[in-house]
C-alpha cells in the first residue's frame, strides 16, 4: 500500500507534457521494433504513432501544447542528421543535380497530390496546401530512407 501511494504521488508531480513525451518515445521505440521483427519499415510505425496521437483523429493525449515544439524540434534534427552525411566538396558537386531533381520531384508529388485531392471534391487552395504538405514529406522520408 505505501510503494502504491509513493507511486500515486510522483505520477502527479510529472508535467503532462513529459509524461506525453514519454509514452511517445516509448510507443515508438515498442513500434519500431515490432515492425523491424515483421522486417517492415520503421518510418511506417511513426506514421501509425503520428496518426494515434494526432489532435484531429483519437483523441489519445489531450492538452499536448507543446506538440509544435516537438515537431519542430524533430525537423531540425533530421536536418542535422542529414547535414552530417555530407562532405562539403561532395555537396557542391551535387548542388545542380539536387536542386533540379530535388525541385522536379517536389513539383511533380505535388501536382499530382493535388489532382487527387482535388478531384476528391477539395477546393483547389485547399488541393495546393495538401500538395505541397504531401511534396514536402515525402521529400523528408527519402532523405531519411
Amino acid at each position: 500500500m505505501v510503494v502504491a501511494t509513493a507511486a500515486d504521488d510522483t505520477l502527479h508531480h510529472i508535467p503532462p507534457a513529459l509524461l506525453g513525451l514519454l509514452v511517445l518515445t516509448l510507443g515508438a521505440a515498442l513500434l519500431v521494433w515490432i515492425l523491424q521483427r515483421l522486417r517492415l519499415s520503421p518510418v511506417l510505425g511513426y506514421l501509425l504513432l503520428g496518426l494515434a496521437i494526432s489532435p484531429f483523429q483519437m483523441h489519445l493525449f489531450q492538452g499536448l501544447d507543446a506538440a509544435p515544439a516537438f515537431a519542430e524540434l524533430g525537423v531540425i534534427l533530421l536536418m542535422f542528421f542529414i547535414g552530417l552525411e555530407f562532405h562539403l566538396d561532395e555537396l557542391r558537386s551535387m548542388l545542380v543535380p539536387c536542386l533540379a531533381g530535388g525541385g522536379l520531384q517536389v513539383l511533380l508529388t505535388a501536382g499530382v497530390a493535388a489532382c487527387l485531392v482535388a478531384l476528391a471534391g477539395q477546393p483547389w487552395p485547399v488541393a495546393v496546401v495538401t500538395g505541397l504538405m504531401i511534396s514536402f514529406s515525402s521529400t523528408a522520408l527519402v532523405m531519411k530512407g
